[in-house]
């Protein structure tokens, strides 16, 4: 199985119901804001073929996730760290 056959095949069975929202919410907010940029991208003069640094950070309460997603992009060809970080 890839990578990402894993990803789309993860069971959310075991995390909170709440959670599995807030993770889905957060990502809609994350895809409207990317609509955002995209459009000022475009009033700017740029356009899909340009190439673009882009810092992407995301939270997981899953180390095994945070893995696949790592391993996921690496082998995509894209540079990635994961840092620890406790929130409370």
């Amino acid at each position: 199985m890839n990578e990402l056959e894993q990803i789309k095949e993860f069971s959310f069975e075991e995390y909170d119901r709440n959670k599995v929202e807030e993770t889905f919410n957060s990502i809609k907010e994350l895809q409207d804001d990317a609509d955002v940029v995209w459009s000022e991208w475009i009033k700017s003069g740029m356009n899909f073929k340009d190439s673009l640094l882009v810092d992407f950070e995301f939270y997981s309460a899953d180390e095994k996730g945070s893995n696949l997603l790592k391993d996921t992009l690496e082998k995509l060809g894209y540079k990635v760290t994961l840092k620890s970080k406790r929130c409370f």
